[in-house]
């Protein structure tokens, strides 16, 4: 987000919340949610989160897998079949650890002519995936950002779970939070109450993108970020 500096009127900026020793010294909400309806952002505004919903994504893998309904070293074609066969095997965790070699759809649309701030279908991408056998490199050779394999995994967890990934995050990691107001949004243009817009210059990739992006309330967030500063190895 680009943002100008917040003494000036007219400005997106941010929400802040500061805890110290599980006590909340500072907040503060600075700027606007809304520019072309001068609405200020509050405590109750829904921020998307973008590519933070991936650690979402893995913890959610990693409960299932503890639970024997999957393996972080299956072979992501055992659970899409449909998926075209690539130069090696890739597992589920290549996906999360971005070392699969899969070529980043939204890139791929970019290529084109797609517009990426125009929301797209989820079918849309599951589509360029599957047509796109081609890799960047042999998985576990390199490593490179890619929303490919995020979205992969959120079809995963949803098919051994028979659960949609919303009622998963909800009942597993946000509910026991008490972030009641954090969801996967399917779709970019979908309606949330108190949702901020977004504010860009030029293009900003912003399609629909259930393994990366999600929104939270500031006055939650970071009772999730207190639980889990102690985890690491989880992809950022």
């Amino acid at each position: 987000m680009h943002c100008l500096p917040l003494g000036q009127r007219l400005t997106p900026g941010a929400v802040v919340a500061v805890r110290r020793h599980g006590r909340e010294i500072h907040s503060g909400c600075y700027g606007l949610a809304s520019l072309p309806h001068r609405i200020p952002l509050s405590r109750s505004s829904v921020i998307r989160i973008a590519s933070q919903t991936k650690q979402f994504t893995v913890l959610l893998a990693m409960m299932l897998e503890s639970e024997g309904k999957l393996s972080l070293q299956d072979d992501i074609r055992r659970h899409l079949r449909w998926l075209p066969e690539f130069p090696r095997t890739v597992t589920l965790q290549h996906l999360a650890a971005k070392v699969s070699g899969l070529r980043d759809y939204f890139e791929i649309m970019v290529l084109g002519g797609q517009s990426p701030p125009s929301p797209t279908p989820v079918s849309l991408q599951l589509r360029i995936i599957r047509e796109h056998a081609a890799v960047d490199f042999s998985a576990g050779d390199d490593l490179n950002y890619s929303n490919t394999g995020f979205l992969l995994l959120h079809e995963v967890i949803e098919q051994v779970s028979g659960r949609s990934y919303n009622e998963l995050l909800y009942d597993r990691i946000t509910g026991p939070l008490r972030m009641h107001q954090t969801l996967l949004m399917k779709e970019d243009d979908e309606i949330v109450p108190c949702l901020v817009d977004h504010h860009t210059k030029g293009w900003e990739v912003s399609g629909a993108a259930p393994g990366g992006l999600a929104t939270r309330r500031m006055a939650t967030a970071a009772s999730f970020r207190r639980s889990t500063i102690c985890w690491s190895g989880w992809p950022t």
